[in-house]
């Protein structure tokens, strides 16, 4: 029986203010959640993406490698959004459910 063979990782190339070229992940499923806990943060963006330390590069190639990965990523944007809303619908549905506060005398 053929044993499945993971995928290679895709990336795309982008070169730098430097003129050194930095490859940017495409993110898979199993990337989500780890990048979720830096997508508010693009020094910490651009380091998942590359592998770059963000502290040797210029604020310019940073917002690039960031634009480029969410260029390059538009599914997991659009993941992310639906899997937002269904949080927000989720939480809104339990507030719902909870009781009213006791009046107070």
């Amino acid at each position: 029986m053929p044993q499945d063979t993971p995928a290679p990782e895709q990336t795309t190339s982008l070169t730098l203010s430097s003129g050194n070229v930095a490859k940017i992940r495409h993110l898979r499923i199993k990337h989500y959640l780890d990048f979720i806990r830096v997508m508010d943060d693009e020094p910490g963006q651009a380091k998942f993406l590359t592998g770059l330390d963000p502290d040797n590069l210029p604020d310019r190639d940073i917002v690039a490698i960031v634009e480029e990965g969410e260029r390059i990523n538009s599914e997991f944007f659009a993941w992310a959004a639906r899997r937002k809303s269904r949080l927000e619908r989720m939480t809104k549905s339990r507030l719902e459910d909870l009781p009213a506060p006791a009046a107070q005398a």
